[in-house]
Order: C-alpha cells, then structure tokens, then sequence
C-alpha cells in the first residue's frame, strides 16, 4: 500500500541519517562527541543514541565513553549501557509490533 511504501521510505531515511550521525561523531574528538551525545540524551534522543552507538566501533566508542566523568554523565553512559543490555531499540519495537497486531486481533 501507499502508506507501507511511505513507512519504508522514512525508515530508511531515518538509519540513513542516523549512519551519518554516527560517522560525524566518530569523526570528532571524543570530548565533543560525548557532549553532543548528552545533548541528544537530554532532549529525549536515548533511543536514537542507542541505535548509533551499537553501530558503531568498539575501539572509537570506548574513546567517547571514557569521557564520561561527571556524576550526571556517568547516569547517561548506566542509562546508555542499560539500553544496550536489553537489546534496544529493537526490542521496544518488537513490543509495539506485538502490540498493534493484538490490537487488530484480539481473540489470539
């Protein structure tokens, strides 16, 4: 259908951008890229820093992990490693399709 055609089309969109995200943060320093990860964090983006952190080299996302000092950074990197642990953002996506398919049949 039209509206699948166009679900598709944005959520290619969104890991195309969300590639270019990372490579952008694997490409600046450590330091800032920790600091535009918190802003991403703080403006309802966990999800999304999940998705590009799991993408991305161990070698280069341990740098960027390191640079979490602060007592407020540190909660971010627990929440970050929390999410990876249980398998986000895949998994919140899983519970939602399950979701919306008992929805359209309520009897399974």
């Amino acid at each position: 259908s039209y509206d699948a055609h166009l679900t598709e089309i944005a959520e290619n969109e969104k890991a195309t951008s969300l590639r270019e995200v990372q490579l952008t943060l694997e490409a600046i320093k450590a330091k800032q890229a920790k600091e535009q990860i918190v802003l991403m964090i703080e403006s309802d983006g966990m999800t999304d820093v999940v998705a590009i952190m799991k993408q991305m080299s161990l070698d280069k996302r341990k740098k960027i992990f390191a640079e979490f000092k602060t007592a407020p950074e540190e909660e971010h990197l627990f929440q970050i490693l929390t999410n990876i642990r249980l398998g986000e953002p895949l998994t919140s996506q899983i519970a939602e399709a399950r979701n919306e398919l008992k929805q359209l049949s309520p009897n399974q």
